[in-house]
């Protein structure tokens, strides 16, 4: 089934290079008004059908139909705690094999607190740590201190 729409077409202007009477003027004013009707018509007909094609989906769910979309929703949910804890795994066995490929003792000396202390911060973000005689030297002008790695991450208490 096809649909013939035709396209509203605006009535034509007045001629303004001649005189036209009041009635003429009226009848163009009128044309005006109708077509600004029926684009206003043509507006409410549109919105009218979009909202017709919303309303079934406003309508009360049956059970089963609010059974299957909570087992939908369940089942993705399940998809993303896998996808989560996938990406979550990954990324621990990223880090422990980075930690294994670095040195179990670190070196920092610098003549510069400042790039001691940069340097310092950024093995700290990798995890690892200053046991009591980590600091070999803290003088102006010489900074020596032995970072250690951290010990592998064990079971958490409690887990089985």
């Amino acid at each position: 089934m096809t649909m013939n729409k035709t396209k509203l077409q605006p009535p034509a202007n007045l001629d303004l290079s001649s005189l036209h009477s009041p009635t003429e003027v009226r009848q163009w004013e009128s044309e005006w008004q109708d077509y600004r009707q029926a684009l206003v018509d043509e507006q409410n007909r549109e919105r009218i059908k979009e909202q017709s094609a919303h309303a079934e989906s406003n309508r009360n769910l049956t059970d089963q139909e609010y059974y299957d979309l909570a087992v939908k929703r369940e089942a993705k949910e399940k998809e993303r705690q896998a996808e989560r804890a996938a990406a979550a795994k990954a990324e621990r066995e990223a880090k422990e094999a980075y930690l294994a490929s670095e040195p179990d003792t670190v070196d920092i000396s610098e003549n510069s607190e400042y790039l001691t202390l940069l340097r310092l911060q950024h093995r700290f973000s990798q995890g690892y740590v200053t046991t009591e005689n980590s600091i070999q030297a803290w003088f102006p002008g010489y900074y020596h201190i032995v970072l250690h790695k951290p010990a592998p991450a064990t079971a958490k208490r409690g887990s089985k």
